[in-house]
C-alpha cells in the first residue's frame, strides 16, 4: 500500500466529472459515437476509477486491458500514465 501511495504522489490526479456506473447498460452506441447515460451516480472523482470500473464491468483480461487503455490514453499506458 505505501508504494502505491509514493507513486501516487508522483503524479497526483485531479478530480474530474466521472460517471461512476460504467457498464453495459449504460453505453450506447448511435453508430458513429459513444454516449454514455444514467449519470445518477456521477461525480468528482480520479477519471481512472472509470476505466477500472469498466474493465470490471466487461471482465477484460490483462491483454485486453492493456488494449483498452492505449486507445483511451492514445498511447501505451505506464506506471505514471
Amino acid at each position: 500500500m505505501e508504494e502505491i501511495e509514493k507513486t501516487l504522489r508522483l503524479s497526483p490526479i485531479p478530480s474530474t466529472p466521472s460517471h461512476l456506473d460504467l457498464h453495459s447498460l449504460n453505453i450506447l452506441f448511435d453508430g458513429n459515437q459513444f454516449i454514455l447515460v444514467d449519470w445518477v451516480k456521477g461525480g468528482m472523482c480520479d477519471p481512472f476509477m472509470d476505466l477500472a470500473n469498466a474493465s470490471v464491468f466487461f471482465n477484460l483480461d490483462e491483454q485486453q486491458i492493456e488494449v483498452f487503455l492505449e486507445n483511451y490514453l492514445g498511447h501505451p499506458p505506464s506506471q505514471l500514465h
